[in-house]
């Protein structure tokens, strides 16, 4: 038997060891349960559809055992209040699976599709409530991946030095006009969201936080590669390059400031390197090979009269020759705040022994910002695990 089959034959038989202890908790204690999950509000984390809604275990005593802690993932039973009695005709079922934003004694705001949680009574941070970088990762929403035999159908455009080689996009600025190694998406990133049938719908609020992922190849140490995000009126320009150090710059407005990026880093020259570029809540981050390797906070965005949020992302190579694959435009949660009626308008206080809940699929979402707080007794218990169907079994 070769490793590979070694390999496999030990993750079913711990896949079913998990089950086996599942079901016994089941039978025996009823500590566990099973939860098939129905409707879109959680994608893309939690799945209604092909090839079959996702299945989930939920523990039904950890808020027994543990106090909730902001972004648990809840299920909870159909409240009784007077004020659930009249739910959307599309919100149907009984238990539903929600994510936990904000606690009694707080209170809370969605604005530009951010959310802020202080104390009741005071002001609010002027920060979006702060996330771990895997929970980051967890919410992360592709856009559009760029697909080099047609990039038009994907919304980019390719430089006029640009060659496309199988999968890869081949981009060579020797002897090219300035500016000619630009790779740019040409539409605005909205809040699009997830129908049942797992179809992208193109959303109406343009969303401020966006980000780039791609692989690079660089022929050598002096290639240098730039990847840029826009928000309103700030520019955020990533440069990376095989003999010079990571350089990290934001020209807000006219003005450039440069932003320290922490230790030099420097890209191998001739393998594949992949770099994630991320803006999200006043914050930039970027990832090589998967590693956290900048993490730098900046004051609030430049307001500019007039401007729109300018937020196409664009990937350049200013000099030398690199080799380009899997760039792809992502995006943060951006909480709508269309027909809703709590932590809109005002900030939102939650009362005692209750918690406010969002669904990460914001658009596709019923969820506290139309129903208000949900009581603590009605919580069935937190999921852990999706373990049908096969292909989709990880730990939540």
């Amino acid at each position: 038997m070769s490793s590979t089959s070694r390999g496999r034959l030990l993750v079913a038989l711990w896949r079913l060891a998990v089950l086996a202890l599942c079901l016994t908790l089941v039978l025996k204690w009823g500590v566990v349960d099973g939860f098939e999950v129905r409707g879109g509000s959680m994608e893309p984390l939690l799945r209604d559809r092909r090839p079959g809604p996702d299945h989930v275990m939920v523990f039904k005593r950890h808020f027994d055992l543990f106090e909730p802690e902001r972004f648990d993932l809840v299920v909870f039973e159909r409240p009784e209040a007077a004020s659930f009695a009249e739910l959307p005709s599309d919100l149907v079922g009984d238990r539903f699976v929600k994510r936990l934003v904000a606690h009694a004694g707080e209170q809370v705001l969605v604005r530009d599709g951010d959310l802020f949680v202080g104390p009741a009574g005071g002001p609010l941070p002027h920060r979006p409530v702060e996330r771990s970088a895997a929970l980051l990762e967890a919410m992360r929403i592709d856009v559009a991946t760029l697909d080099p035999s047609a990039p038009e159908r994907s919304a980019w455009v390719l430089p006029t030095n640009a060659s496309v080689e199988g999968s890869e996009v081949v981009v060579d600025v020797a002897g090219a006009a300035e500016g000619d190694g630009r790779i740019r998406y040409q539409e605005f990133v909205t809040d699009d969201w997830i129908d049942e049938a797992g179809r992208r719908v193109k959303g109406e609020s343009r969303v401020n936080d966006t980000g780039l992922r791609f692989t690079v190849t660089l022929a050598d140490a002096s290639t240098r590669v730039v990847a840029e995000l826009r928000e309103k009126g700030d520019t955020f320009r990533l440069t990376l390059g095989g003999g010079a150090a990571l350089a990290l710059e934001r020209l807000a407005g006219p003005r450039p400031l440069p932003l320290d990026a922490g230790a030099p880093i420097e890209l191998p020259v001739g393998r594949p390197v992949a770099v994630s570029f991320r803006n999200v809540d006043d914050r930039l981050r970027v990832r090589i090979d998967g590693a956290l390797v900048v993490d730098v906070p900046y004051e609030r965005n430049t307001e500019v009269s007039g401007l729109a949020s300018r937020n196409e992302p664009s990937l350049a190579v200013a000099s030398g020759r690199a080799r380009l694959r899997d760039l792809t435009v992502t995006r943060d949660v951006f909480y709508t705040e269309n027909g809703c009626d709590h932590a809109v308008r005002a900030p939102f206080p939650i009362p005692a022994g209750e918690a406010f809940l969002l669904g990460d699929n914001s658009v596709n979402s019923r969820d506290s910002r139309h129903f208000g707080s949900v009581p603590l007794d009605r919580f069935v218990g937190r999921p852990f695990l999706i373990f049908r169907p096969l292909g989709r079994w990880r730990f939540l």
